[in-house]
């Protein structure tokens, strides 16, 4: 498998089928991330991998 698989199966699956699932299989349990997460919320800092994704993308896809 090459590095672009995961990426764009996470892509693919999360944002443009609306499934979850691949989180788990995916993310590392913790994480640095580097932006304000979810954008405004917390400060920059270790995040626990799939559940903080799960928010972001939840986020990211809302309908205002």
């Amino acid at each position: 498998m090459s590095n672009k698989e995961p990426v764009r199966r996470f892509f693919e699956q999360l944002f443009n089928d609306a499934d979850p699932s691949c989180v788990d299989e995916i993310a590392a349990p913790m994480y640095i991330e580097h932006a304000v997460a979810p954008f405004g919320r917390d400060a920059p800092g270790a995040v626990a991998g799939p559940d903080h994704l799960r928010e972001t993308a939840a986020w990211l896809c809302a309908v205002p």
